[in-house]
């Protein structure tokens, strides 16, 4: 039985809840439907993984457009280049193949294999928020060191410095 997705005019009913993405390809000589199948699973959680970047930045844009109205250009940089960085999360989580869940189907018949990709919404955000508390409690941590470090009777610089520079880093990751 053919699923109602593979069909060209299909779309997803609650776009609130999913995002997805779908492709089919010809079974050439020589091939399996594993391979495939493989093939545009792979290509299908990029696409996923780049729609998301995509929206995210698209998102960020819309608020530089409010913070420029604000407070001028300056803050323009810097919410920029922090959201840029949040972009590259996002799309590392969600091209972590246990993430999203994916569907198969072959029409032996034409010789065809139908592939979706799909991410629950809340599933993303709450793997997100989770990886935004990590980095946050990865930043605290290296700048509880730091003080600690900075209160001592004969600090070491450069052991400050590289606690203060990785708090830093975990910081602009969100």
């Amino acid at each position: 039985q053919r699923p109602v997705w593979s069909y060209s005019n299909w779309q997803e009913p609650d776009q609130t809840k999913f995002i997805s993405q779908r492709a089919q390809a010809e079974i050439s000589e020589g091939e399996t439907w594993d391979t495939v199948s493989d093939q545009l699973l792979r290509e299908l959680m990029i696409r996923v993984g780049r729609d998301i970047e995509s929206r995210v930045y698209s998102e960020m844009v819309s608020a530089d457009e409010v913070n420029i109205k604000r407070k001028g250009k300056e803050e323009e940089y810097n919410h920029t280049k922090v959201f840029k960085d949040y972009a590259k999360i996002t799309s590392n989580i969600i091209l972590d193949p246990s993430f999203g869940s994916s569907e198969v189907w072959v029409d032996a018949a034409d010789q065809k294999v139908y592939c979706m990709y799909r991410i629950n919404r809340k599933k993303y955000e709450a793997k997100v928020q989770k990886k935004k508390e990590e980095n946050a409690d990865l930043a605290y941590a290296n700048l509880e060191d730091a003080y600690n470090i900075f209160g001592t009777s004969t600090p070491s610089i450069t052991t400050l410095l590289k606690k203060i520079s990785t708090a830093s880093y975990y910081i602009s990751k969100g």
